[in-house]
């Protein structure tokens, strides 16, 4: 690491101390060049886990991937608080994810790096990078996230409640690729907000906990296709209507849905 990127890295660091003014798009841009990456994000942890900061479009896609899937290298991350570096996606080690491996692909990532957010016993999340051509992250890089892992948690654990994030972040994060800007600007500033909100109507329209009704938004998203904000959306605004038997294409965990209304 160069001088210049040395003194890029300090300026990072600095934004995450007590005054400073914190991540935002920017810094997640900024992150992804100092490390080497084609994109970067932060999410918090498990199945309330919140996008919170990304570079960009594919950044989003990709945690939105994961969190549909409840699998990856982030979840790996942050549930194990070790880091998961998949240099190559098509490798043998990269099987266990039997459904993430193939869709981030698909997506055009072929390599991707997760840095655990957590301090001793508390987990908080984690920083996620990915390249569009495999290749392994160099020691140097690697040397440079864990640092900057270890002020992010300490910023997340001081100012933010997770999943919810503080008026001020909320108002310099960038808006994900599938709301549109009055979304964005709702005074939660939650990424998936709308997801939660149609698991809460999922649960009380078809007598399951939210967690069940988590896992059929994730199991039509899969199926279907398509972004679980989209599928929330559509959920939420009575365009779709899911139901307790499984019907279309692809895998469905547990019982699973049928759509009614438009796709």
């Amino acid at each position: 690491m160069v001088a210049r990127e040395h003194g890029e890295l300090a300026e990072l660091l600095a934004a995450l101390e007590a005054g400073g003014k914190g991540p935002d798009a920017a810094w997640t841009v900024r992150c992804a060049q100092i490390l080497d990456m084609d994109g970067m994000c932060v999410s918090t942890q498990a199945d309330s886990g919140e996008l919170l900061w990304f570079s960009d479009e594919l950044s989003t896609r990709l945690d939105d991937l994961q969190f549909t899937l409840g699998e990856g290298p982030s979840y790996e991350a942050g549930e194990h608080g070790s880091m998961s570096l998949t240099a190559d996606l098509r490798t043998s080690s990269a099987r266990r994810w039997t459904a993430f491996a193939p869709g981030a692909e698909e997506l055009g990532v072929r390599s991707v790096f997760a840095f655990p957010l957590r301090l001793g016993a508390i987990s908080v999340g984690a920083l996620t990078g990915y390249r569009r051509e495999p290749r392994p992250l160099a020691d140097e890089s690697v040397d440079a996230a864990l640092s900057l892992c270890d002020a992010l948690t300490l910023h997340l654990l001081s100012t933010l409640s997770p999943p919810a994030r503080s008026a001020r972040s909320a108002r310099s994060a960038r808006p994900g690729p599938y709301e549109n800007e009055s979304t964005h600007n709702r005074p939660s500033g939650l990424h998936r907000a709308v997801v939660h909100q149609a698991s809460g109507m999922l649960s009380v329209e078809l007598g399951v906990n939210l967690a069940t009704a988590l896992d059929r938004l994730r199991a039509y998203a899969f199926s279907h296709n398509r972004p679980i904000v989209a599928v929330s959306r559509d959920v939420v605004a009575r365009r779709l209507q899911l139901t307790a038997d499984c019907s279309g294409p692809g895998p469905c965990p547990g019982p699973g849905h049928s759509e009614s209304g438009n796709r």
